[in-house]
């Protein structure tokens, strides 16, 4: 499980630790890129990005959001936030640990 946790960068660890409750367990943390992290607990999905405003924080609970991985890209839906996004994936580590990592989250997925 610690291969799916990696170290944030400081101002998405603080922009996590602000949004989540004391009641969330982490499943797993990927820094995806300079300007985006992908966090999951046991109950949201948090997508972090840095902008040239700021930091941005969606959370979604995990039943709300879908998250599928092309051959190049992380896609985040949510239908009933109308969220719609795509991040580029171009390190292979980082495709490798997000593809154990949404393998993780399609099994909390169905258990709740």
């Amino acid at each position: 499980m610690h291969e799916l946790l990696e170290t944030l960068l400081p101002k998405f660890n603080q922009a996590f630790k602000s949004n989540v409750k004391i009641t969330e367990v982490t499943v797993f943390s990927l820094q995806l890129s300079v300007k985006e992290a992908l966090i999951m607990t046991n109950r949201q999905i948090y997508l972090l990005k840095k902008s040239f405003l700021g930091m941005k924080t969606y959370c979604f609970p995990l039943g709300e959001v879908d998250l599928r991985l092309t051959e190049n890209e992380l896609r985040v839906t949510s239908e009933q936030h109308s969220f719609n996004t795509t991040i580029k994936i171009l390190d292979s580590r980082k495709r490798s640990l997000l593809t154990m990592a949404l393998e993780k989250f399609s099994q909390i997925k169905n258990q709740s």
